[in-house]
Order: C-alpha cells, then structure tokens, then sequence
C-alpha cells in the first residue's frame, strides 16, 4: 500500500487474540461486564488520545471526529473495535441485571447490541476500503458476523441471527486451518461459544415449522446450501486467505520429516501441493467417503508435482552433474516416495472403510473381496517404491501388511465359499489365513517398526485378533459340514431314533420262549434281550490241591543210589 509516494504496510488487527486478552484480564473472567466495560472507555480516551480524536475543549459544542480519508494506522481499528466491545459489554451487563418481565430495559439492552452491531459493521467497511490484510478483512467480518447474531436473537429473528452465526462460524473454521496454535485455539473457543446459539435457533426455527436439524454440522451445511446472501462472496474470500496463508506457510516449509528421516525440500510447487494434501488430510469432513475422495485428489496432485520435479532434476543433471546434485535428486525421490506412499495408504483407509461398512450391513462376500484386491494392489505399489527398496525394515513392514490384508482377503473368500455350501474349500482357505498371518507374526517379532504416521499400522493385537477370528469360523466350517453329512445319513438316523433301548415295558423275549408274544406287529417289534446284560453270578472252577507232594522223601544223595564214586566224578 503506498500513501503520497511511501510504501505502508497494509492494517493489521488481530481481534480474536486483543478481543480474549482485553475480556480475560479486565473482568470478564469473573464475568464482571461492568469492569470490562469501564475498560473499554478508559482504553478508547488512550486511543483517542494518541490519535488527535479527543474535543479540543469542554467548553465548545461537541464535533465527531471522523477518521482521516487515508489510514496508515492500526489503532483506528481498534477504536471502532473497542467501541463495538464497550456497547456489547453494557447489553450484556443490563441482561444480566434484568428480568425478561422488564420490557423498558429489554429495549435499552436491544439498542446497545444494535450499536455494537454497528461499530462492528463499521469496522468491516473500514478494513475492506483501506486494503488491510486478507486474514485481517474476515477476521473483522466475523466478528461483526456475531455482533449482528448477537442483535438479531434478542430481536427473536430467529432465521437472521441463524445466517449470522453461520457466517461468523464459518469463517473461523477457515482461520483456524490457516492459523499457528494459538489462533486455532481462539478459533476453536469461539466456535464452541457460537455453537449453542446456533443450536436454540434452530431449535426456535423448528418450533415455528423451520428447520428441524440437531447436530451443529447437519445446520451449517444445510445454511451453506440454502446459498444466504454474500455466502458465494464469502466463500471466495475465504478460498483465497487460506491459499494465501498455505502459499506463506509454503516458503517456510524448508524440510520433510518421515519416518525419522528430515530431507531438505526447495522446489516451492512440491512444498505447495504437500502442505494443500497435509491440510486436507487433517481437515473433519461429515461423510468419510467423500473426505477419502478430497484427500485421495490432493495427494494424487502432490505425486504428480513430485514426479514433475524429479523429470525437471533428470533433465538437468543430465547436462552438468555434481555432488550436490546427486543429493538434490536423492531429497525429491524420497519426496516422491513420502507423497506416493501416503496416495496409496490413503486408499488402503479407503477401502478398508468401505470393507467394514459392507460387513456392518451384511453385504456380499464377494465385493468385500474386491475391495481387498485393491488393497493388495496398493500395497504392492508401495513396496516397489524407490525409498522402500533401499530400507530392509520399510520392505519388512510392506511384507507384513501383505501377509495381513491376504489373509484377510482369504477370510472373506472362504466366508463366500462357505455361504455355498463348499466347506471343503472354506477350511483350506482358513488354513491358508492361518499360515499367512503366522508368517506375519513371525516377522513382526524381528523388526521394530517406524510407521510414526499412523496410517497402516499392523501390531501384535491385530494379528492375535485375526489369529483368533480364523480359529473361530474355522470351527463353525467344521459344525457346518458334520451337519451336512448327517443330513446325508437321514435315514439311519431316523431308524435309530425309532430304536428305543431305554424303555423296558415287558419280560425279554429269550425268558419266555414258551409264552406267544402278543405285542408283536408289523411296526414294533418285541423286546428281545436286555441290553445290556445284567450280570449274574455263576459257579467257578474248583481250584486243586496237591497236599500229597508236601510228604514225599527224596534220597540224599542220587549218585549214591547209582553206584558211582562222587570223587571220581571230578
């Protein structure tokens, strides 16, 4: 901005940060508005005071100063700010103090919202006609956003203040992603102060036949809709501060940290279509199919402006080369490799959402299956990346995901099988989903892992969870088809049921084979035997004796008896 030949730097106010500070120190705190109040007027006679505004003399008939045709001074914006914070601040001191009987004082409290409405709309028009800074020009225009909410439900205008609110939200949403943390948290705090009043309004709207949503989002997507007056202009304003502060925050952004890795990173288009893909990453979305789809299209222009940046390298080094050079190429591929890797992990989260949303509805086997093929594929992609192929634990963690998504896969694969009735092929695959993730487990316990992203995590309890979930259906495939064979031996079955051995009403037959049976018929035959038999004791063989043996007497000596000489013997 240039004023009589000499370069101005553009109006800045930061009013969420001054409007928290002023409010937390000067009584708000202990919600004392009569404090904070008294404040503002001490802090407006400072400004005033610094800036030439003040009446030259008690005496002479008061003259409003106007400000001056040229701004180059922020504290004009902090005069209407804080005129704007001193009228807010007595409504709310006069609601407090009043009752909803008092229609006088009601009146009074309407009139100094209606004057905070106006200084605040004030300062928006003050900030837009001198070309302060994009963030600066919503910043005032949310805040006069709220003011004009604030005015518009205690008027009971139910659907205005409702406008308002949303577009005071809106834009803080927006700052808040293009904001350091401290701005985010200010953001935050006063979307969450917005969102109750937003909530009663809807809540009046529907008591009057309006609209009849319930969660915060469900409105402001439903207002967003409905297209309110300015909102498209709005919108682009809002497009262009966060392109603006992305494209800052772009030519801050040195470096890449991955996987305990830092390369530095010059190419200022890369650096522009990371930072668009990180922010819509970490951007809340309502439906998660089209949040992936937002995020999987940013991501996607982030490799494409890696594999540019990589050709532009190759046609250079092709005419000069040196070490740095080498360098410079080794930083893009591994930039290259960062973008790849999160495009196609995005999409593994894709499918795998879509996989269990599938299960909870009770959808076929078979598209749960394709999903996973693609998944496979994915994964597949990511092993043959450059940076991968040159880290043994990068391509060990890409192995086990493979052995775990296969077996996933498999699962779901005998899951249909079986649901055909072909339990044979259901317990091979089972089988085969065991020794898949045996093989995972098996690898899992070698490496130490360095996914720090958090976007495909395979660990022990998951492994141990699927371990358990195939040992389970495997068990209800084994039921199933032992149910199936007996369906097949029906008949047998049936004759077994009609074969009662437990009832014993009469004698057996083979105890009274003299008497005519005469339950006998043709469908049920007579008892025949007991069975099982009773036992009955019997008569045993006798045991013998040889007492006569005890008193036979043998000679001394046999070869005595025969005649031989027993010394001659030897």
């Amino acid at each position: 901005m240039e004023v009589d030949g000499q370069e101005h730097l553009a109006l800045d106010l930061d009013v969420l940060n001054v409007t928290n500070e002023s409010r937390q120190t000067y009584g708000l705190r202990h919600q004392d508005y009569e404090r904070y109040r008294q404040y503002c007027s001490q802090h407006l006679r400072r400004l005033r005071q610094v800036l030439g505004q003040t009446q030259s003399s008690a005496s002479k008939p008061y003259q409003k100063k106007e400000f001056p045709d040229e701004i180059t001074d922020s504290r004009y914006l902090h005069v209407l700010l804080f005129q704007s914070e001193r009228a807010w601040a007595y409504a709310m001191e006069m609601k407090r103090e009043s009752s909803s009987t008092e229609s006088r004082k009601h009146h009074h409290i309407v009139k100094r919202f209606r004057r905070a409405a106006l200084y605040a709309s004030q300062l928006s028009e003050v900030a837009e006609k001198h070309s302060a800074e994009k963030r600066t020009q919503l910043d005032v225009k949310a805040y006069a956003s709220l003011m004009n909410g604030y005015l518009k439900m205690e008027e009971q205008k139910w659907q205005e203040a409702l406008d308002h609110y949303v577009a005071a939200r809106t834009i803080y949403e927006t700052l808040a992603k293009a904001s350091n943390a401290h701005q985010e948290t200010l953001c935050h705090s006063t979307i969450d102060e917005i969102d109750p009043s937003i909530r009663f309004c809807a809540h009046m709207l529907r008591s009057s036949g309006g609209t009849s949503q319930h969660d915060i989002d469900d409105i402001v997507s439903a207002m967003r809709d409905k297209s309110a007056p300015g909102m498209d202009l709005l919108e682009a304003q809002l497009a262009e501060v966060a392109a603006h502060s992305r494209q800052k925050r772009a030519q801050e952004m040195t470096s890449i940290s991955w996987r305990h890795n830092t390369v530095e990173l010059r190419n200022a288009e890369l650096a522009m279509s990371i930072l668009k893909a990180q922010e819509t990453a970490q951007a809340e979305s309502g439906n998660d199919v089209d949040r992936f789809d937002e995020v999987l299209s940013a991501w996607a222009e982030a490799e494409k402006a890696a594999k540019k940046a990589i050709k532009e390298d190759e046609e250079a080094t092709a005419k000069v080369k040196s070490s740095k050079s080498a360098e410079t190429t080794q930083n893009l591929h591994f930039c290259y490799t960062y973008a790849a890797y999160n495009l196609y992990a995005r999409s593994i989260q894709r499918n795998l959402s879509l996989a269990k949303t599938i299960v909870k509805e009770g959808g076929r086997p078979q598209d749960i299956v394709k999903l996973y093929d693609d998944v496979l594929k994915n994964v597949g992609s990511i092993g043959e990346l450059p940076t991968v192929q040159h880290d043994h634990t990068f391509e060990q963690e890409v192995e086990i995901q493979s052995k775990y998504f296969k077996a996933w896969r498999c699962i779901h694969v005998a899951d249909a099988y079986s649901s055909l009735g072909r339990y044979a092929e259901t317990l091979g695959l089972f089988d085969l989903a065991y020794n898949y993730i045996s093989q995972a487990r098996a690898s899992l316990q070698q490496i130490t892992p360095q996914n720090d992203d958090g976007l495909i995590n395979i660990t022990e309890k998951e492994l141990q969870e699927t371990d358990q979930t195939i040992r389970g259906r495997k068990c209800k495939a084994h039921a199933a088809w032992y149910l199936e064979q007996g369906e097949q031996t029906e008949d047998v079955s049936r004759k077994l049921e009609d074969m009662d051995l437990d009832e014993v009403d009469e004698v057996a037959l083979i105890k009274r084979l003299d008497n005519y049976p005469a339950s006998m018929t043709a469908k049920r035959l007579p008892h025949l035997v007991d069975f099982p038999p009773v036992f009955q004791p019997i008569p045993m063989k006798p045991m013998l004796f040889d007492l006569a043996l005890n008193h036979v007497e043998y000679p001394e000596s046999l070869s005595t008896r025969s005649g031989k000489d027993q010394a001659s013997g030897g």
